[in-house]
């Protein structure tokens, strides 16, 4: 399998991307970022794209895309309105849709997120455009797509530049499992699940927690 990833250096994408490497069933995969990745393997190759509002110079990229991880986003505090929604609905639509023309039968998993509310009533910014993509992408004709509705992600690697809040969630993290386990999922389970759902191990569109939780359970 040729899987094309996003958001690589993020908590979701960073975990994602071991567990890609570290699958024998994954042959290549590529990672799309603005700047170069530490990361080296054999079958890793990093693409350099800076404008993500535009595909276009990516499509012979995409031609050969078995599944696209969609993994890229940023928290709804961290820039202003209109980047937010730019960075997580204007970006995901315009990749889906070139992934669409460049090879129709190509799987797209979006990282969507738990709240997500496709009738974009929810008083969360996070939750109305989250739920704004979904519905965009359910309408364009995708052969198959999933939306993964994950709660709280565990960091499963400690980074340097974690933001203090991530830190402190490192230390509640016992916690929060036990009172509410089916409310979080570790990083590296949310990429073995991603992945499972890539190769077809899933039937609903919709994944949530619980369900992200069981696809990771029963991935090699």
């Amino acid at each position: 399998m040729r899987v094309l990833l996003t958001g690589s250096t993020g908590t979701a994408g960073s975990a994602t991307l071991q567990v890609l490497l570290a699958d024998p069933g994954v042959t290549s995969v590529i990672a799309l970022s603005r700047r170069p990745l530490a990361e080296r393997h054999e079958k890793l190759r990093v693409v350099l794209h800076e404008d993500f509002t535009d595909p276009g110079p990516l499509n012979a990229v995409l031609a050969e895309t078995d599944a696209l991880l969609w993994c890229l986003g940023i928290g709804q505090n961290d820039v202003p309105e209109e980047e937010y929604v730019r960075i997580t609905y204007t970006t995901t639509l315009a990749f889906a849709q070139a992934l669409l023309a460049a090879n129709p039968k190509a799987t797209f998993i979006f990282l969507s997120g738990q709240g997500a509310d496709p009738t974009e009533k929810s008083r969360a910014l996070f939750g109305r455009v989250k739920g704004r993509t979904e519905r965009a992408l359910d309408g364009l004709g995708l052969a198959r797509l999933h939306h993964a509705r994950p709660g709280y992600i565990h960091p499963t690697t400690e980074k340097p530049s974690r933001k203090a809040l991530e830190r402190f969630s490192m230390f509640i993290e016992p916690v929060f499992r036990v009172l509410f386990p089916r409310h979080m999922i570790d990083a590296d389970d949310l990429g073995r699940a991603l992945l499972a759902a890539a190769r077809g191990a899933a039937e609903a569109r919709v994944l949530d927690n619980v369900a992200l939780q069981k696809l990771a359970a029963g991935a090699p």
